[in-house]
């Protein structure tokens, strides 16, 4: 649902939520416990690949935030 179906047509909230999805996305962004020991597993005998759907910008700073997934 968009801000727009319910009423509301405010250009700077819409900027504002958008930003702090941003940063909260960002900032939340935690890898489950286990993940880098079965990437780890898993690199030994495949090529990895990041695929996603996501906005290229919002991954990539999802990315700098965990250091040990960069090969």
């Amino acid at each position: 649902m968009a801000l727009a179906d319910v009423g509301i047509s405010d250009n700077r909230l819409v900027k504002l939520i958008s930003l702090m999805f941003i940063v909260v996305r960002t900032e939340n962004s935690v890898p489950y416990m286990d993940t880098y020991a079965s990437l780890e597993a898993l690199y030994e005998q495949y090529q990895l690949v990041l695929l996603t759907n996501g906005s290229p910008s919002l991954q990539k700073l999802k990315l700098e935030k965990a250091p040990k997934l960069r090969k």
